[in-house]
């Protein structure tokens, strides 16, 4: 048989059972139940069953420099000293501080203030019954947060100046960050101990995290701040050089966007870049057949200029070998001869066509008729 008694504060209680007559003490220094019966004493149950389970919490979680805890706790024996001592991981906190459990076992205390050492510690606070020897833990901290950013969208060249609003912006010689996605911001400076002012650094588009570093400890804005793209202009002087080729030849592709990188597409939207270049720095292609090139402007932040400007490159067809004849068609005349040879121009292409012909000087011999004598000279 267990008994629990509901009363903590009462040492005895008696209860008739098969017409015996037993008998219960609670010794509370050893917190133990024991009753007895004829010569035999028995163990039954520890006082924390007796007096219920004693609690200790604060009305925070997480606190900021300049705040005070407020400790709490229900469950301890009524009127009993009990024991708050609170201890940290920075090494700079351990204090001692003794309340009074009220006739309901509640327990309240004020005592403790947040300071500025304290940013970033992890704090255990640690309650003990000094009549019953009950006791109960439980944890805080000293961060800071970050609430806002105002305003909060920019463009991705960055320069824009913002305040971030939050809690536990310390003073003196705290050293504070910010970071805006994976950028730092510059000119960071604390207003006071719920404000900074900063200048966003250059971001790609999109949303990023804010967070805000305390001497190493940080605070993060989830999304706090939106990068918009600014578009820039089309490149301008697209050219090709040169504009046309041979089969088999290459052209150098320019365009200009200064500041930009130069995307080169053989789309005019869309489409997988074939490559880029700096502004005005030579791209060289080498098309087989006539291509029509495009140039895209890309800022250092990834924004693209919403067109693309073209410039063509013509490969040219391979002309056929002219076509040469002569008359009359022998191979040797002598000196005095009239040779006409015909030339057939080549084919294909475009532009000026320039045939080439070339005749033997070598000294030929060869016999001439003249007034029904023959006689022997040499041509050349």
């Amino acid at each position: 048989m267990k008994g629990i008694i509901p009363e903590p504060n009462a040492l005895c209680a008696l209860f008739h059972l098969n017409s015996k007559s037993i008998s219960y003490r609670i010794d509370h220094l050893k917190g133990q139940l024991q009753y007895a019966l004829g010569v035999f004493l028995i163990t039954l149950i520890p006082l924390q069953l007796v007096l219920g389970q004693a609690t200790v919490t604060t009305d925070k979680d997480d606190y900021y420099p300049g705040e005070t805890v407020l400790i709490t706790g229900s469950g301890w024996e009524a009127g009993e000293d009990v024991r708050l001592h609170i201890i940290s991981d920075c090494g700079c906190t351990n204090v001692t501080f003794i309340t009074t459990a009220d006739v309901a076992g509640n327990i309240y205390c004020n005592e403790f203030l947040i300071e500025d050492m304290h940013l970033g510690a992890t704090f255990w606070l640690t309650a003990t019954g000094l009549s019953s020897g009950l006791t109960a833990e439980t944890t805080f901290t000293d961060g800071h947060s970050v609430t806002s950013v105002s305003p909060n969208s920019g463009t991705t060249a960055g320069g824009t100046n913002v305040t971030i609003t939050g809690m536990g912006f310390v003073p003196g010689s705290a050293t504070f960050t910010v970071t805006f996605g994976t950028s730092s911001a510059t000119s960071v400076v604390r207003s006071n101990s719920t404000t900074i002012t900063c200048v966003t650094p250059a971001h790609a588009a999109g949303q990023v995290n804010v967070v805000v570093g305390i001497n190493g400890h940080l605070a993060t804005l989830t999304n706090g701040y939106t990068y918009i793209c600014v578009n820039p202009a089309p490149p301008s002087n697209v050219m090709a050089s040169p504009s046309s080729i041979c089969p088999g030849g290459s052209s150098n592709l320019t365009a200009t966007s200064t500041g930009n990188t130069i995307h080169w597409f053989t789309t005019s939207s869309s489409g997988t870049s074939i490559g880029t270049s700096a502004s005005g720095v030579n791209f060289p292609v080498s098309p087989v057949a006539t291509t029509t090139y495009y140039a895209e402007a890309v800022t250092p932040t990834n924004c693209k200029s919403a067109t693309r400007t073209s410039v063509t490159v013509t490969v040219v067809a391979q002309p056929a070998a002219p076509g040469l004849t002569k008359n009359p068609n022998i191979a040797e005349v002598c000196a005095g001869t009239i040779l006409t040879a015909n030339a057939t121009p080549g084919t294909g292409g475009t532009g000026t066509s320039t045939d080439q012909y070339r005749h033997s000087t070598a000294l030929r011999s060869c016999s001439c008729i003249r007034d029904s004598s023959t006689s022997s000279r040499s041509s050349r």
